[in-house]
């Protein structure tokens, strides 16, 4: 007998094995496309984002910096620097651990410290962040000073430390009555608008001249320059002259700037700040600064034009310092490029070589005027 013959109907259907691989090869190009297309955006979303912080705290840190700066000097009535000031406060210990004339000394508002081998033309060549062990000799100012011993082992090598010192806030807080010279209270009106953490490092000041001091007293309506305090208080010593009633009141602010290790030992902007005088009272204020450098305006023309911007080590006279250049080197906290960055960055003629790793930098450079330097300009001296 013969074989039955099946019908088309009655026949198995479906692929072959030759058209399942090749639906399997177009499939996984599709798949490896719209993976390459995902990683892609991905990473643009990630590189994208890390730009955007780093611009984000770029501009904080450079605002931060700038109020400060522009500010330097302020002392109400008294003109555009410390100069006329005399200061009544011991500060001038010489064998106490507190002994820190850059941070108190009034006659010098603006001021820094210069990291060897961070000049203009030179190249420094990065190793790391860690700032412990790394001697204070390294930094200096115009006067061969070494880093004050308050910021050993907090400041990354390589880099700048910039100080700032002027008056403020004053909140309208004033003398009520005559301060004689040979006194050592100051009874205020206006003492309910602020509150006095003691002991406060203040100044006192008109249009005849100021008097530093530190506040000893817990009475929220009287300020002493008795004993007691760090650094305290000269004995002995009497106001430069008596205040008539109306005289400004004012706290004193000192602003140290400079990069150290913050959270997870990345490198960040610091402000070390002396309020109640001491050790000083630590901030991070923003994270990813890796390098910090500074360059200091003099005029030479005494028409508040800086003629000439040099490192703190080469100031010739800082009373002619009428503006600052300040230069960040910023990078993203986490890696955020693919290969590694092997560039070096101009800092104001410095060439920073960094630690080549897969980090986002970028430079932010920007000048701040000195407005208590230039708005006397070319006045004569002793001119309002």
């Amino acid at each position: 007998m013969c074989p039955a013959v099946q019908s088309p109907s009655s026949r198995a259907s479906g692929f072959t094995l030759v058209e399942l691989m090749v639906s399997i090869v177009v499939a996984l190009v599709v798949m490896a496309g719209a993976l390459r297309v995902f990683i892609g955006m991905r990473e643009s979303f990630r590189l994208e984002d890390a730009l955007s912080r780093l611009q984000e705290n770029g501009r904080y840190a450079a605002e931060a910096v700038a109020f400060d700066a522009r500010m330097a000097g302020f002392s109400g009535c008294v003109g555009t620097t410390f100069t006329n000031l005399v200061a009544v406060n011991n500060l001038l210990d010489p064998a106490g651990a507190n002994y820190e004339p850059a941070f108190y000394d009034v006659t010098r508002p603006l001021t820094g410290f210069e990291y060897t081998g961070t000049d203009i033309g030179d190249t420094y060549t990065s190793t790391g962040t860690d700032p412990t062990g790394v001697s204070r000799g390294n930094w200096s100012d115009d006067t061969g000073t070494q880093l004050p011993a308050r910021l050993q082992n907090l400041v990354v090598p390589g880099t700048d430390v910039l100080i700032v010192k002027r008056a403020g806030p004053r909140q309208n807080v004033t003398s009520s009555t005559v301060v004689n010279q040979s006194g050592d209270t100051i009874s205020l009106s206006g003492a309910g608008e602020w509150s006095l953490t003691n002991p406060r490092i203040m100044l006192v000041a008109d249009c005849g001249g100021g008097d530093l001091f530190q506040n000893v007293s817990a009475d929220a309506t009287t300020l002493s320059r008795g004993s007691g305090g760090t650094p305290g208080n000269r004995s002995g010593s009497q106001w430069s002259h008596s205040y008539p009633p109306g005289a400004e009141v004012y706290l004193y602010s000192v602003a140290v700037y400079y990069v150290g290790l913050g959270a997870g030992n990345e490198p960040a902007l610091f402000q070390l700040s002396f309020p109640t005088g001491g050790l000083g009272s630590n901030q991070e204020l923003v994270e990813g600064v890796e390098n910090f450098q500074v360059l200091y305006g003099e005029d030479s023309g005494d028409d508040g034009v800086a003629e000439n911007y040099v490192t703190a080590d080469n100031v010739t006279n800082w009373e002619r310092v009428v503006s600052v250049k300040v230069a960040l080197l910023m990078r993203t906290p986490q890696d955020s490029r693919t290969d590694l960055d092997a560039d070096t960055y101009q800092l104001l003629g410095t060439t920073v070589d960094p630690v080549d790793e897969r980090r986002v930098r970028r430079a932010l450079t920007w000048t701040v005027a000195v407005r208590n330097r230039t708005r006397l300009a070319g006045a004569p001296a002793g001119a309002p």
